[in-house]
């Protein structure tokens, strides 16, 4: 594994014999063609993975230096094979494999890739993963946070890292890592000055007013989210974050050097808003060039296990109208998409049978369980992946059904059919059960099916305590 400089400047240059079987350049999105040309032409085949919806290398400094009237490069070495139609084979990897609940990837998958991702459901559908902090100033006259000519926000930077203050003081291990991505690299220097400060602070007292805990901050602010409980600041917490820190654990990006990261928890800094006028004037800069949308999906996908949007405005402070930029358009959705917690509006999260054979057994089903107060839905899921049938208590899935119907018959492959998807599943909490039709359609064994599945629900209802009492007394 080497870099494409690292190839140039060591190995040999005899075109004529290539040294590689095959090439394989990862984020080919990012990578410049005019880079990528020596360690092609060392190589006998050539594999180039990216994402066209992520960002492109910067050239802006390339643009000052050249004549305007030069011939213009594909943006990227991803771009340039995609655009040689007929030379290069192009395959879609469909599995979302990074976040362990569909709302961290929802919003990307419907906006960017059309529904074509494959994203597993999670088995508690009310479980938020998408949290929305909101920001104001009350000490300013209009409350506006941001500003305009420094392009920073220092009220939601204290409010940053007070939230992952409270993250660290919920998490009872250090196993995970927790990004902070801000959308330039003024803020990004902020957020880190503000962490060193308070690592580097031995007066608790001082701490909170570094953080707007103490009421004497010049800049005082309010936000409005999710916390269950007051943040208290202790020396063992701010020991935590620093070990962490130390251990590159807790990392601080900007939205031009995030792509290639992910971690557990991200927390995303906006930083626009209101200027202290009470005005926002929209002016968004990478956000309002042309791409800008890309941007905003590589902001929004880092996330594993949560992701946290701390912003000084809501999807309703944005205009749109004809003249609107995508990329502010796709904001003002996605702010939109983090305020409802993280689901899509319009959004089912079931469907139609895809199989007379589905609908067979939810109908027999329904008859088998009447007495337990469940309820059964078919096509449970988001976007291209369904799980056929599930039946669900109180807001919670206690199981999965599938059956060897349509979807399943879909899949070329059997080691994806029978053994990854099933894996996939139970590792995010599902407990599945499978029906083969040949078991179905024969009467005998159908009740022995029937049978089985009550068996399992009622022992997930026992562990829940959500037995009915008619069926405790039996």
């Amino acid at each position: 594994m080497m870099s494409p400089a690292t190839v140039s400047a060591l190995l040999p240059r005899d075109f004529l014999e290539p040294i590689f079987d095959l090439v394989v350049f990862d984020e080919a999105s990012q990578m410049k063609v005019e880079m990528a040309l020596p360690s092609i032409a060392r190589g006998k085949q050539l594999i180039t993975i990216g994402d066209e919806k992520q960002m492109p290398p910067s050239r802006y400094f390339e643009r000052l230096a050249f004549f305007a009237e030069e011939e213009e490069l594909p943006e990227s070495l991803l771009q340039a094979c995609l655009n040689a139609k007929g030379f290069f084979k192009e395959l879609w990897l469909e599995w979302y494999y990074r976040g362990s609940h569909e709302s961290l990837i929802a919003f990307s998958n419907r906006h960017f890739y059309r529904d074509r991702l494959i994203v597993l459901p999670s088995p508690n559908p009310n479980d938020s993963r998408v949290e929305f902090v909101y920001v104001n100033c009350p000490s300013h006259p209009n409350g506006g946070c941001y500003i305009e000519g420094r392009g920073i926000n220092p009220c939601e930077a204290r409010a940053v890292v007070r939230k992952l203050l409270e993250e660290l003081s919920k998490l009872e291990n250090d196993n995970f890592t927790i990004g902070i991505v801000a959308m330039n690299d003024r803020q990004q220097d902020i957020i880190e000055d503000l962490l060193h400060r308070i690592c580097q602070e031995s007066d608790l007292n001082r701490v909170k007013e570094l953080l707007g805990l103490s009421g004497v901050s010049l800049d005082m602010f309010s936000e409005e989210g999710e916390r269950s409980q007051p943040l208290e600041v202790s020396e063992e917490l701010i020991e935590r974050l620093e070990a962490m820190m130390n251990a590159d654990r807790i990392w601080v990006r900007n939205l031009e050097s995030v792509q290639g990261k992910e971690a557990d928890i991200v927390i995303l800094s906006m930083i626009y808003g209101k200027g202290r006028d009470g005005k926002l004037r929209q002016q968004f800069r990478p956000i309002n060039r042309e791409g800008g949308e890309r941007r905003i999906n590589v902001l929004i996908s880092r996330a594993r296990e949560r992701m946290i949007i701390v912003s000084s405005m809501r999807h309703t402070d944005l205009r749109v109208g004809e003249g609107t930029p995508e990329g502010v358009r796709v904001l003002r959705d996605f702010l939109r998409y983090a305020e409802e917690g993280g689901r899509l509006i319009g959004e089912k999260e079931s469907g139609w049978f895809e199989s007379p054979f589905e609908e067979s057994v939810y109908y027999c089903l329904l008859d088998a369980l009447s007495d337990l107060g469940v309820e059964i839905i078919p096509q449970v899921g988001v976007g291209k992946y369904r799980i056929d049938l599930a039946i669900k208590k109180d807001g919670r899935y206690l199981l999965g059904i599938e059956c060897d119907g349509a979807l399943y018959h879909k899949h070329r492959a059997a080691r994806e059919r029978d053994r990854i998807r099933d894996e996939c599943l139970r590792r995010m909490g599902w407990e599945i059960y499978r029906i083969w039709s040949t078991a179905w359609f024969d009467r005998s064994l159908r009740a022995r099916v029937l049978e089985e599945i009550k068996s399992l629900v009622l022992e997930k209802l026992q562990k829940r305590q959500y037995m009915p009492s008619h069926q405790k007394q039996a």
